[in-house]
């Protein structure tokens, strides 16, 4: 299994290259902001970005059904492990 890619360390178009190729699926998170800096930069730029771009980022956030598992539970605890800033417990049913 490939690493876990922490976009909280990226910067926002690090991010971006990422999230719109084949590496998305190890990106966390890949369904919204990393982090309220990196939307709020995002939305400072969006009258630079093209409509195309806007698209697949909404489409990216767009989350169906059942798509939020275990394994991204689990991702997500593990990043908050490893930086020691556990902001809530990650409840995981199985």
């Amino acid at each position: 299994m490939e690493d876990i890619i922490d976009g909280t360390t990226l910067s926002l178009n690090e991010w971006l290259d990422i999230l719109f190729t084949d590496k998305a699926a190890r990106l966390s998170p890949n369904c919204c902001f990393p982090t309220d800096k990196m939307r709020d930069e995002y939305l400072a730029t969006i009258h630079e970005r093209s409509e195309d771009e806007i698209k697949k980022l909404l489409r990216r956030f767009l989350v169906r059904s059942g798509y939020l598992g275990a394994k991204w539970y689990l991702a997500m605890d593990n990043i908050f492990r490893e930086k020691k800033e556990i902001p809530i417990r990650l409840k995981i049913d199985v």
